[in-house]
């Protein structure tokens, strides 16, 4: 069985659509409806044609307004229909469509003014400079008010740029950030003593940080920049030798009391390399005995054992994994626990999954 429309329910709202759409936007549902309610005398052609004429009134307006806020030429068709309706029904006239233009032409005009302080005249995409263009020919605003929003714009990039040249090397330094710098030296809004400052405060704090850094890193590790820092602090006299020296003994000595705690949760066998030379620097200076070491291996194996006795209650022998298995003998070696607690924690595995 297919369903059919319920053909009076759209026709009582059908003459609605016609004011929102017209009947050129009606749905085929909605065609059948209009017909059926001409045919059944809910309506009459005077109301559908009354229903469509205030639909071409409300496109005519909305039409109007959209020329204020956009060029004649990039209307859309439905509006451009819309416009020569109002005009044949008297809605408004070509004045009023002349004026609401010249609204949107004088508004676009003052954006691109503001745009010329914000990004500068080279920048302006082509609607903005179709706005100067207009400006200026109806005297909105002079060539001087864009020289002088042009002049804003750069004196801003000039002391932006001198901003960045406190924060990265000369040399990375964007070709739009030197252009400002140049235009700032031009201009007197600053001098090159300011430039060289700036350059200097740079270099100093990226030396202070490459100095931190060497308390978390090996000083191979370090990048070339953090390298290119080391060498500008001892060179300025921000810091010496020894404290390079003492940054990076405090940077070994943490490494080896780390080293040294991951041995009693991983074992020696599993530590990283750096760990391996942090158990080997700690033991060279002296942090710690070859006996802590051990007592920290022995930590992790009792713990180990203990886990895989653990386990043993939760799953067959057979499927325990060979670090478990190692520690059961060693907890076994060790006198940690008996092959009674082992086939104990058999049985209690067993049981549960009867």
């Amino acid at each position: 069985m297919t369903n059919t429309p319920n053909l009076e329910e759209i026709a009582r709202r059908v003459l609605g659509s016609v004011c929102v759409a017209g009947v050129e936007g009606l749905t085929q549902d909605s065609r059948l409806g209009l017909e059926y309610g001409l045919e059944k005398g809910l309506f009459t052609q005077e109301d559908i044609d009354a229903a469509q004429d205030s639909f071409r009134e409300h496109r005519a307006r909305r039409a109007l307004g959209s020329v204020a806020t956009c060029d004649f030429e990039r209307l859309t068709q439905d509006s451009k229909i819309g416009l020569e309706y109002g005009l044949e029904k008297g809605l408004f006239t070509q004045e009023d469509i002349d004026a609401a233009q010249d609204s949107f032409r004088e508004h676009r005009a003052r954006q691109a003014l503001r745009s010329v302080s914000v990004a500068g005249v080279e920048r302006l995409t082509q609607d903005s400079r179709t706005g100067l263009m207009y400006g200026l020919e109806k005297g909105l605003f002079t060539q001087e008010d864009i020289d002088a929003a042009q002049d804003s714009f750069r004196e801003h990039r000039a002391r932006q740029a001198l901003r960045s040249v406190a924060t990265c090397d000369f040399e990375r330094l964007t070709q739009d950030s030197k252009i400002g710098l140049e235009y700032g030296l031009e201009k007197g809004l600053f001098t090159q003593e300011d430039i060289d400052a700036a350059q200097v405060s740079f270099r100093e704090d990226r030396a202070r940080q490459a100095l931190g850094f060497l308390a978390t890193c090996d000083f191979e590790r370090l990048s070339q920049v953090s390298k290119f820092g080391l060498e500008y602090g001892l060179e300025k006299g921000l810091f010496t030798q020894e404290d390079i020296d003492a940054a990076q003994v405090s940077f070994r000595e943490d490494r080896a009391r780390q080293a040294l705690g991951s041995v009693a949760t991983c074992g020696v066998e599993r530590l990283t390399q750096d760990g391996k030379f942090g158990l080997e620097y700690g033991l060279e200076k002296g942090l710690f005995t070859q006996e802590d070491i051990d007592a920290a291996q022995v930590s992790f194996r009792e713990d180990r054992a203990r886990q895989a006795l653990g386990f043993l209650a939760t799953c067959d022998f057979e499927r325990l994994s060979q670090v478990s298995k190692f520690g059961l003998e060693y907890g076994l070696e060790k006198g940690l626990f008996t092959q009674e607690d082992i086939d104990a924690a058999q049985v209690k595995y067993t049981s549960r999954i009867k």
